[in-house]
């Protein structure tokens, strides 16, 4: 085993995302860490979790990430249509991780939360990812 797949699966989702037009033509960026004073929408990519998923001889992983979408748009409805740009990206579908093969990518949650400032509106999605170490 040669390292995680976390840190090629962040980077490879954030560069899958931000070449979608249709995204990037509703959400301000993509975004590791969030520069100061940030224009809204945008999408931050948050924790990656990794367990192992060995199949015969090969090296596996299922990891989720978490992606967050945050908002000032009053209500939802803003939130809800980057999530649906979210899901046809990502959800049940491979995409390219440099020395994995990804077996598929399945949309786990999502949750709409207020933020205590009562203008920001933050929703959390989790996708799981299954990827085996490249030959």
């Amino acid at each position: 085993m040669s390292g995680s797949a976390f840190w090629a699966l962040q980077t490879a989702v954030r560069t899958h995302l931000i070449a979608d037009a249709a995204l990037m033509a509703k959400v301000k960026g993509v975004f590791d860490a969030v520069p100061n004073d940030q224009a809204f929408p945008y999408v931050t990519i948050g924790d990656v979790t990794s367990v192992p998923n060995r199949t015969f001889d090969r090296f596996g992983e299922e990891c989720t990430i978490t992606l967050h979408i945050w908002s000032r748009y009053a209500g939802f409805k803003e939130s809800a249509e980057i999530l649906d740009h979210l899901n046809r990206i990502l959800a049940d579908t491979v995409f390219p991780v440099p020395g994995w093969e990804v077996e598929g990518c399945y949309y786990d949650f999502s949750e709409t939360i207020r933020d205590p400032d009562g203008v920001t509106r933050h929703v959390p999605v989790r996708y799981r990812v299954k990827l085996q170490k490249g030959e």
